[in-house]
C-alpha cells in the first residue's frame, strides 16, 4: 500500500482534541503494563492489518 497526501491532513491533527503529539505530558505509563522499557509501536490504519497480525505472531 502507499501513503498518500490527504490536503488538510496536518491542521485536522492539530485541531483534535485527541490527537497525542507530547506522549511524555499524558501521565500514561504504558510502559509499565508491559513490564519493560522496549520501545512501543503503534499502528494505524485502514489496512487488512496483516502486518500487526504477523507481527503478533512473532
Amino acid at each position: 500500500m502507499r501513503l498518500r497526501y490527504v490536503p488538510g491532513q496536518y491542521q485536522y491533527l492539530q485541531e483534535c482534541d485527541r490527537a497525542i503529539t507530547e506522549p511524555e505530558k499524558t501521565g500514561y505509563k504504558l510502559n509499565g503494563a508491559f513490564k519493560n522499557d522496549n520501545p512501543i509501536h503503534v499502528e494505524l490504519g485502514c489496512g487488512k492489518g496483516k502486518f500487526l497480525r504477523e507481527m503478533a505472531l512473532r
